[in-house]
């Protein structure tokens, strides 16, 4: 699971998944996000929505999967955008 920041603002959540029937295959979701309102006044609103998904062999890197469906939504996003690691609660990963 990844956060995708672009210009310093979190934009999508996206993740990759095996697929079911296709061994050498694995599923690529980018789920953007955006916001109305603000944190202070209690009237942010997050909304999900233009969930995009393709296959991608095994051998293609999750990064270049993920930039590729962000390309595919915003060409910006695909070229610029940065990807953080999450946890399932969407909190960025510690790296070792």
């Amino acid at each position: 699971r990844y956060q995708i920041i672009h210009k310093g603002k979190v934009v999508a959540f996206s993740s990759i998944h095996d697929h079911h029937f296709l061994k050498d295959h694995s599923t690529a979701v980018v789920v953007p996000i955006t916001y109305k309102g603000k944190w202070e006044d209690a009237t942010l609103k997050v909304t999900y929505k233009d969930l995009i998904h393709d296959m991608f062999p095994n051998s293609v890197k999750e990064e270049d999967q993920i930039k590729n469906l962000l390309g595919r939504y915003r060409a910006e996003w695909g070229k610029s955008a940065t990807m953080k690691e999450v946890d399932e609660w969407g909190h960025i990963r510690p790296h070792n």
